[in-house]
């Protein structure tokens, strides 16, 4: 991770443009603001957001460089929505936060196909493949590992339960990752309703935030340094 950001902040650098992260929360988490509480916030919110911060680094400047908007969240296909990419300004592009362990939606995954061997009659099913879709549900991250509902109850052995807690901690690991290197951006931008935002704010530290470069977009709540909303 340090080599990866490294990286990015060279070439921040060598165009002359700040580091500038996006963090999307979906899922199960709705926005504290009464008009999107059973929705999320519009992709303009950010990219706008995002956009200020990007010109607050370079005020003189009349257009900016061609940059890349460090975007993570916990839905895996927000990275190539055309409703999000249609709302950036054409100088930016996002990008994802690091590459080491990256969640997929089905539509990525290789689709499962029976198997049938040579010369048999008999084809033998295989589930279908799930991936992490539209976000993070608290119920879907506690179902890892359990397996299929028809198949009998006879509890987790000792391999099976460290199995289980291994594949929540990939899970945690690339949620934290993505934060981590977001953290450690000039900028950051998100919603305050999401606990993964006001992490990134004490990543960042208290000078940026009160400078403004932690921008929230959930409406006017202030978020106060000791973690209260």
């Amino acid at each position: 991770m340090a080599h990866k950001l490294t990286v990015m902040r060279a070439a921040a650098s060598a165009s002359q443009t700040p580091l500038v992260g996006m963090h999307i929360r979906r899922g199960d988490l709705h926005p504290f603001e009464v008009e999107y509480s059973h929705d999320y916030l519009p992709f303009e919110r950010y990219t706008s957001a995002a956009s200020e911060l990007f010109a607050s680094f370079s005020p003189n400047k009349s257009s900016m460089e061609p940059s890349a908007l460090l975007l993570a969240s916990d839905d895996p296909d927000i990275l190539s929505s055309h409703d999000l990419i249609n709302t950036l300004p054409s100088h930016l592009t996002v990008s994802r936060p690091q590459e080491r362990i990256v969640l997929a939606s089905k539509k990525t995954l290789e689709p499962a196909v029976p198997i049938r061997a040579p010369g048999s009659a008999y084809v033998k099913h295989v589930d279908e493949n799930s991936g992490w879709e539209g976000g993070f549900y608290a119920s879907l991250f506690f179902s890892l590992g359990k397996g299929h509902p028809s198949a009998p109850n006879q509890g987790m052995g000792d391999e099976m339960q460290k199995a289980v807690l291994m594949l929540r901690e990939l899970v945690g690991r690339a949620y934290l990752l993505d934060l981590a290197v977001v953290g450690h951006a000039d900028a950051a931008v998100c919603a305050s309703s999401s606990a993964a935002c006001r992490i990134i704010g004490v990543m960042m530290g208290a000078d940026k935030v009160y400078n403004g470069q932690w921008r929230n977009v959930d409406g006017d709540r202030i978020w106060s340094w000791d973690g209260q909303v």
